[in-house]
């Protein structure tokens, strides 16, 4: 995504990129730590668009300062992909993601 971004003239500086994580979970709470320490006004989230619905869902339950207010918005031309395994996967996350909160604490 990052050589995406520069390829379609996103300045440097704009770009933060997290590269701990290991899986998408990871990436929503290690992302919205950086947002939050950071003290961010708001993120854009740049990922696939098979991908989008997922990481958009986690990144806003982890957003407890309601910096994510934008929707969904699908940027291809034609998307005719199965979103099942997707929705199976969302479900699978958010258990990750209670179950990491919970513990957490």
């Amino acid at each position: 995504m990052k050589n995406w971004l520069k390829k379609n003239n996103i300045p440097h500086h704009k770009i933060i990129e997290e590269n701990n994580s290991k899986n998408t979970v990871e990436n929503a709470i290690y992302s919205m730590d950086i947002v939050n320490k950071k003290n961010f006004n708001s993120v854009t989230l740049i990922t696939s668009d098979t991908h989008m619905k997922r990481a958009y869902i986690l990144f806003k339950e982890l957003d407890y300062y309601n910096k994510i207010s934008s929707t969904i918005k699908s940027h291809t031309i034609a998307n005719t992909n199965n979103y099942t395994k997707e929705d199976q996967l969302i479900a699978k996350n958010l258990k990750e993601l209670y179950k990491r909160i919970k513990n957490s604490k």
